[in-house]
């Protein structure tokens, strides 16, 4: 249903109770005549190119708070889906080229124009309320998040021929239930703070109630906060346990099929993961994972020093990240044993003849 309010000047106030109007479409497209609906557009392209750099820490180095969605919903919300297409995919062109963060690739500007332009189907000439800028922000995380973005990681992975990319992962379900509702709560408190002054300043189309918080909106915002704060907390725990696995596990230097079993530790140094390395043969190696430093606790100078003074390198020379582990040899007083490796440079800078080194609990043995 549609709904005529009265014109003032060249500018239509009429509005809508759902984008599912010829009207909508023709009145977005038209956005492009005006020329302060354009200068308009060109401030949030410029407030978009810029703001997406600065990140609030929630658990770092896993959960960072963006502001990038808050200017992107107030720009749909006042020139409407249309418009907001094409300030998406500018603002990511010029953010690619101004601020460019690994390699680029194209196809990545359809999450950016999709974004704005879900934005604007809800919110643009249309009532504002707390459920529709909620439902706003959840059509973008399930359309944007988790359909195109995984899509278009899928196309990029073929392309520069890495892995498979997995389309739903514990991992993005977890990162986006724990912010989803912070940012629901910033996006209510900031469009409804707004909305009143842009209405008066002709920029948007409902006149806006003024906004009153009762009991049962606090109550709702605290529980919001409270669910996202669990999630979060869950979030970094489930995280940091699985990175544990990942990098035990690329850390060993075992052919055989091996399970891995993280369980978090409090320690002296901070939280650490036990990880148990378990054989097909029902062997155990034990290495211990720092999620803070990102370092495996047995790769200590104890290590370094033993390979330095074997193969007379200077132990300044050595890295922890040549360390790969291995189960010890039958019978051995040590839990495993483990390869030091060399890289090409290595070998000529050191003058060195073998390229490995290897110790599995008795002896050591040279490869090269």
């Amino acid at each position: 249903m549609e709904k005529t309010i009265k014109t003032t000047g060249n500018v239509s106030r009429e509005t809508f109770t759902h984008p599912f109007s010829k009207r909508f479409w023709q009145l977005s497209a038209m956005e492009f005549e005006s020329i302060k609906m354009l200068v308009f557009a060109a401030i949030i392209i410029a407030l978009r190119v810029v703001i997406k750099s600065f990140k609030i820490p929630i658990a770092p180095p896993l959960l960072y708070l963006g502001f990038d969605f808050m200017v992107n919903s107030l720009g749909s919300m006042i020139y409407g889906p249309i418009m907001a297409l094409a300030v998406g995919a500018v603002s990511d062109t010029l953010g690619a080229i101004i601020f460019p963060i690994g390699d680029y690739f194209f196809p990545f500007i359809i999450v950016e124009m999709m974004s704005g332009f879900i934005f604007g189907m809800f919110l643009y000439r249309q009532k504002l309320s707390v459920w529709r800028i909620i439902l706003s922000r959840l059509a973008v995380v399930i359309i944007c998040n988790f359909i195109i973005n995984p899509i278009i990681m899928t196309w990029y992975n073929k392309v520069y021929y890495l892995g498979a990319y997995e389309f739903i992962t514990i991992a993005r379900v977890a990162k986006n239930a724990a912010m989803f509702p912070i940012e629901c709560v910033i996006l209510v408190f900031w469009l409804g703070a707004l909305s009143s002054a842009l209405y008066s300043l002709g920029y948007t189309h409902f006149k806006p109630k003024k906004m009153e918080i009762k009991a049962k909106h606090i109550i709702a915002l605290v529980l919001a906060l409270l669910i996202s704060a669990a999630a979060i907390i869950g979030y970094v725990f489930w995280k940091n346990g699985a990175d544990a696995k990942k990098a035990v596990k690329k850390a060993f230097a075992g052919n055989e099929n091996v399970t891995v079993e993280a369980v978090r530790e409090k320690g002296d140094d901070g939280s650490t993961y036990k990880c148990t390395i378990i054989s097909e043969d029902g062997k155990e190696l034990v290495l211990h994972y720092n999620p803070t430093t990102k370092v495996i606790s047995e790769r200590s100078s104890d290590i370094l020093e033993a390979v330095a003074k074997e193969t007379g390198v200077d132990e300044a020379e050595l890295s922890v990240s040549n360390i790969t582990f291995i189960f010890a040899a039958e019978g051995s007083e040590k839990p495993y044993g483990f390869v030091y490796t060399f890289s090409d440079e290595d070998i000529k800078k050191l003058n060195i003849s073998f390229y490995q080194i290897t110790f599995d609990g008795f002896d050591f043995y040279y490869d090269g």
